[in-house]
């Protein structure tokens, strides 16, 4: 197969094909791809960067994750709109975590598994008797967890998708389901843990655009912790970036400064548990 060189090549910092609002590659003929951080689009749906989020450069996106977490299914189209920011949002968090993780604890970088094929997810999920948001799918599409028990954030680790379906089903069965207390959703999916005690998205009975991220403790005690995954992200990146978080090695991440992380996970998760960890 012969081809002409492409008339246009953007890449990250990283050296991989990333472009926001344009084709990372184009050609001469008009053929061009989008790709974001390495990863190939659908189509042109990287309309803005997290940073834009972050400096407030675009002052109606103060009120995008807020719509964005409060779509249901009476508004799909509202969601199709918004869905192109969301994205953009969460995988521009995952890749500033790694990021950090790369400068400060390769040991967990390394242990991140490639993330799994669209098909495989979706087939994987409809064995479950609810629906989970398309956060849950952009996710596992971006890695499918860590090889080893090696957190995400300080100590919960991010399950690869066949664990966090076995753990799934310890988390609903019918007692536990039973004696929620008022005000928590029926269903609760599991994707980070540490010795039981997760941080888990809600199941709904569509496929929701987002959905919020519930900490379960170890009796089983559920308070919201972030409004999205999007913004469990953010959280968690800026956590990294600003020193809420340390290493004095490659291989674990350990808590710095616990007040300032409330302060970071209330500005992009308002109405959230006050306080995540009660200290």
């Amino acid at each position: 197969m012969i081809c002409d060189r492409p008339s246009k090549i953007l890449v990250d910092s990283r050296q991989r094909l990333h472009a926001v609002a344009e084709p990372a590659m184009s050609f001469r003929d008009g053929y061009s791809i989008y790709v974001q951080h390495g990863a190939l689009q659908d189509k042109d749906d990287t309309l803005l960067t997290s940073q834009d989020y972050l400096q407030e450069q675009n002052p109606r996106l103060h009120s995008v994750m807020t719509n964005i977490d409060n779509l249901n299914v009476q508004n799909a189209s509202e969601a199709d709109k918004l869905y192109p920011l969301r994205k953009t949002l969460l995988l521009d968090a995952l890749e500033r975590i790694m990021m950090w993780l790369e400068e400060n604890a390769r040991v967990i970088v390394a242990a991140f598994l490639p993330g799994l094929q669209s098909e495989e997810i979706s087939s994987k999920l409809d064995t479950l008797p609810f629906k989970l948001s398309q956060e849950v799918h952009d996710l596992y599409r971006w890695r499918n967890g860590t090889q080893r028990e090696l957190g995400l954030f300080v100590y919960h680790s991010f399950m690869p998708l066949d664990v966090a379906l076995e753990y799934s089903e310890y988390l609903n069965n019918e007692e536990l389901v039973k004696n929620r207390r008022e005000g928590v959703p029926m269903y609760l999916f599991p994707i980070f843990d540490f010795d039981g005690e997760y941080f888990a998205v809600v199941g709904s009975d569509t496929v929701m655009e987002t959905t919020p991220v519930y900490h379960v403790s170890d009796c089983f005690d559920c308070s919201l912790a972030f409004n999205s995954l999007s913004t469990m992200m953010l959280t968690i990146a800026e956590s990294y970036e600003v020193g809420v978080y340390t290493s004095n090695s490659e291989v674990s991440v350990e808590w710095k400064n616990t007040r300032l992380f409330e302060e970071i996970r209330t500005k992009y998760n308002p109405g959230t548990k006050e306080s995540l960890y009660g200290y």
